[in-house]
């Protein structure tokens, strides 16, 4: 007797996103091997009874419209909309020492090399999800002071957009793991001073950065909550704080989408 595929429902939360937020994609199903496609990414899926969740990341510069999220098994395909919307993000300036603007050719070598290494270590997928529950904040008290997707500008000089959130931190604050997962990098960066990025699984990492000490290492199993280091100003910064990235298959995305939700 042969076991027709079946999807009893499939649906997105939230329906409407901003560019650079994270949204989930829900299949009922009696099958396993289920994958999704938006734009040019793929989403992966993480299993438990007959539900598949899977995360996805509206890339920043995302134009603005109806898009179609492809849900591809076995047997063929279904298909799902998802709205982005007209996603406006201001400026925002800062002073910082010429030297961490304009870089020695030393300096800018090491840079360099450290920005290589840090795209390698996002590209890299562990296809299945390393945990089990939701993503949880990294401090105990949340207050953004500088959010996603702002033009940076430093000393007149435009240096792109903030790729993930700032959050109010004094130096010594405790900063814990958003969640299960493994750290595939613990050093320290000459831009992001004393930095750390856990993968957990799907394509999905997170970065703590500017910690004044790191209490982990490359390799080491981790659990939501735990201890990872402490805030503090290490690397570019005006002030102590904790730089909270979120990336999904490499692409920056809003922390504050997926650590809300």
């Amino acid at each position: 007797m042969t076991l027709i595929f079946l999807i009893i429902s499939l649906h997105i939360t939230p329906p409407e996103v901003n560019v650079g937020d994270v949204f989930r994609v829900w299949v009922s199903s009696n099958k396993n091997n289920i994958k999704a496609v938006f734009i040019d990414d793929t989403i992966r899926f993480t299993k438990r009874d007959t539900v598949s969740l899977g995360f996805g990341v509206v890339p920043y510069g995302t134009v603005p419209g109806k898009y179609w999220i492809k849900v591809l098994f076995e047997a063929g395909m279904d298909s799902v909309s998802l709205s982005v919307l007209p996603t406006e993000f201001p400026a925002e300036t800062l002073s910082v020492p010429d030297t961490m603007v304009k870089y020695a050719p030393k300096t800018a070598k090491r840079i360099t090399k450290e920005r290589k290494n840090t795209v390698v270590v996002l590209s890299e997928v562990t296809p299945r999800a390393l945990f089990d529950e939701e993503f949880i904040p990294p401090l105990s008290n949340v207050t953004v002071t500088s959010p996603y997707g702002v033009k940076r500008i430093m000393n007149s000089t435009e240096r792109g957009f903030h790729t993930g959130v700032d959050l109010r931190a004094k130096k010594g604050d405790e900063i814990r793991a958003c969640n299960d997962g493994i750290v595939v990098l613990a050093r320290y960066h000459y831009l992001s001073g004393r930095c750390i990025i856990i993968d957990h699984g799907l394509g999905i990492h997170t970065y703590y950065a500017h910690l004044d000490s790191i209490l982990v290492g490359e390799g080491d199993t981790l659990k939501a909550g735990e201890l990872i280091g402490y805030a503090g100003s290490s690397g570019r910064v005006t002030g102590s704080h904790l730089h909270l990235g979120i990336y999904i298959n490499s692409h920056p995305a809003n922390p504050m989408s997926l650590i809300n939700n």
